[in-house]
This record gives C-alpha cells, structure tokens and sequence, in this order.
C-alpha cells in the first residue's frame, strides 16, 4: 500500500486512508489538507515560481520529460489504483493512462516550440509596415482542481500545459475527494523520473 501525504514543498506531509468501494479495503494513505497546508502549498508554489521562471523553454521540457519517464515506468501501477480507489474497469483505467500519457507527450514536445507571435499591425491606418511582438511570461502558480471521473487523464491536462505553455506557472492540483491516491503516485512519478 502507497502511503503518501501532502507534498508541499518537496516534501510529504500528513496522511489519511483511501478505501476501495467495493472492498472496503485501504488501499492507499494520502493527504487531507486543511487551510493552513494549502497556504503551504501556495507558499511553496510561490517560491519556487520565482526560480522556475528563469528557465528555459529546454530546461522546462525535460522536467516534463522526466515526469513523463516516471509516469510510463509506473503506468500499469497507476491504472490498477485508479481502478482500487474508484472502481473504474481495468481497461478503461488503462486507457485513461494512454490518453494521460499523451497529453503529457504532447505537453513536453509543445514545450520547446513556445516562444511568442509576431502580429502584422497593419489594419490600422496609422501602422502601416509596422508588426507587434508578443512573448510569453510566467504569470504565478496554477491551482487545478479536477473531478473524480478521470484522475490521472485529467491531472495531466492540468500540469502538462501548465509547465512549458503557461509560461512555467507552477501547478498545484485539488483532486477530488477519494480519488487522490492517483495524484500523490503522480507526483512520486515526477520524483522517480529525474524531476526536479
């Protein structure tokens, strides 16, 4: 049984236990946060922005490489818990896997292409041959929260375009209640990559 509890800051915190619905079995131990690991968590989030925004496009690529390396590394794993703590057919869990593996593909490979757009401004009478540049910054952290049908699929559609196409904004992620074992097993994929 996975025993995680809130990772803030790089760090596990409190736990609490996930039951299957249909044995009554804990099959996991994850984090119930309240309001003051939520302000860690913002906190955390916050720091870390400030250092995560100098990096590169590159840089910003392989930390989704390495969670991606993590995630396939454990992806039959993933599927079986989310089938454990929601109940979800295997072959639909699997599936749910796939698709979040490609987002997350995806995600990585969008990364490095990022950069900004050069606008033609010349459907103005005044700006004629003139062009306006747009660049991509970070803004701050994200926060995702997303519902019990799809766990993993849609964590991965949060974080994945969150890191390299927001601009390096730093996702936290609220998954709903019973179904978060999937998002501590994420985060450890992440670790268990290479990621930072």
């Amino acid at each position: 049984m996975e025993k995680k509890g809130c990772f803030i800051d790089g760090a596990w915190v409190k736990r609490l236990p996930v039951v299957s619905p249909w044995s009554g079995e804990v099959v996991a131990e994850v984090c119930l946060a309240g309001e003051k690991e939520w302000e860690q968590a913002i906190a955390a989030a916050q720091r870390a922005a400030e250092v995560f925004k100098k990096f590169s496009s590159y840089e910003r690529r392989e930390i989704l490489e390495a969670l991606l390396a993590g995630v396939k590394a454990r992806q039959e794993e993933m599927a079986r818990l989310i089938v454990a703590e929601g109940g979800k057919p295997i072959t639909y869990a699997r599936g749910e896997m796939d698709r979040g593996v490609m987002t997350l593909t995806y995600a990585a490979e969008e990364a490095a292409r990022l950069g900004g757009e050069v606008i033609p401004l010349e459907a103005a009478r005044f700006a004629p041959g003139r062009w306006g540049i747009s660049r991509r910054f970070p803004l701050g952290p994200v926060l995702g929260i997303t519902p019990f049908n799809f766990p993993f699929n849609l964590m991965a559609h949060k974080v994945g375009p969150a890191l390299p196409e927001a601009g390096g904004n730093l996702p936290g992620r609220g998954p709903a209640a019973g179904r978060c074992a999937g998002a501590a097993q994420f985060c450890s994929a992440g670790r268990e990559g290479g990621g930072r």
